[in-house]
């Protein structure tokens, strides 16, 4: 047996996240992966084990950066060394301007910023494993790293969609809305405010996007809306319009709590999100510390195989000048 070295850009971890991800690959590719994990597994030396281990770690890793499509379209997100700490500059407007008399010396003002640091906690998951279900098949690599991606993606989204709710809600119109269903004027007032800034985007499961497309249309009589034949190929196409008021409709990816029928994101919340504001200036922070830290423990009684994985992690919302710059719809 030719010599295993795992490392987080090795192909064979590659391999690994791609099948997790359930994409199709040639066979030749997958068996050599396979027998990369069952030759791990059939000498379980103290430096096998350790490879093992840092093999579901460094794939879930590989997956975590493309994972979580909710994260990537609302927050500016860092990646940071252990023990560093994670500096976001918050742009302040600080230059002013004002009348005056002529010649008069104005008021000094400056660009001005402020630094803010996120601190960072840890999300663990402890998967354990039967050596002999490894070696017959009974259960493939991929599934066990795909479940570990699962747990924790779904404990980091849930977490983040907290912090963002919590803060958010504290707001009033026109960053933050919420009545029975969609409700026309409250959504419009706030994309008025939002338009004023560019182009805006909204965000929302396929259900609330659905009821954003029913308020769109033409009052031409006082009892019914009217829709366009364009309007209705497109709803009857994606499920939803591609605008409403000026606003771009986008859908955001969701999933379900395992062996539930239960969305991991909450269905009923829209975000409104103006496209000039990106990077640096989203009020949503995230933190990744470092990569995802793998640990083994075989147990002496059954010999199953334990791995805990480790990610630190954190986030945080923080307003330039006191006021948010997205908002945010609660259908009730």
């Amino acid at each position: 047996m030719a010599e295993i070295v795992v490392k987080p850009t090795s192909q064979f971890i590659k391999v690994l996240a791609a099948q997790s991800r359930g994409e199709r690959l040639d066979s030749k590719v997958v068996a050599e992966a396979n027998q990369i994990v069952t030759d791990l597994v059939k000498d379980l030396s103290p430096q096998n084990r350790h490879m093992f281990a840092q093999t579901i770690g460094f794939a879930v890793n590989e997956l975590q950066q493309n994972s979580l499509d909710f994260l990537n379209q609302l927050a500016e997100q860092k990646n940071i060394e252990y023990g560093a700490k994670a500096a976001f500059d918050i742009q302040t407007r600080g230059i002013m301007a004002q009348i005056q008399a002529k010649g008069s010396t104005p008021v000094r003002s400056y660009v001005t910023d402020r630094r803010i640091s996120v601190d960072t906690f840890e999300i663990s998951a402890r998967p354990a494993i039967q050596i002999n279900d490894l070696l017959t098949g009974r259960v493939q690599m991929s599934r066990l790293i795909s479940e570990a991606n699962e747990a924790i993606t779904l404990e980091k989204v849930r977490y983040v969609e907290s912090v963002l709710h919590a803060a958010i809600s504290n707001f009033q119109t026109p960053f933050y809305g919420t009545g029975t269903g969609v409700v026309g004027p409250t959504l419009d007032s706030m994309l008025d405010y939002f338009s004023d800034f560019g182009p805006v985007t909204i965000l929302g499961s396929a259900s609330a996007l659905r009821q954003v497309s029913q308020l769109a249309g033409a009052m031409l009589d006082p009892t019914t809306n009217h829709f366009s034949d364009n309007m209705i190929d497109t709803v009857n196409a994606n499920g939803h319009l591609g605008v409403y008021n000026t606003a771009d409709l986008v859908k955001l990816t969701n999933a379900y709590y395992p062996g539930t029928t239960k969305r991991i994101l909450d269905p009923n919340w829209l975000y409104i999100v103006p496209g000039g504001y990106t990077g640096d200036a989203r009020n949503l922070k995230i933190v990744n510390e470092g990569a995802v830290r793998a640990y083994e423990r075989q147990d002496p009684d059954d010999e199953s195989l334990e791995v805990t994985l480790r990610l630190w992690f954190g986030a945080s919302f923080v307003t330039m000048d006191r006021l948010p710059n997205i908002g945010a719809y609660l259908i009730g």
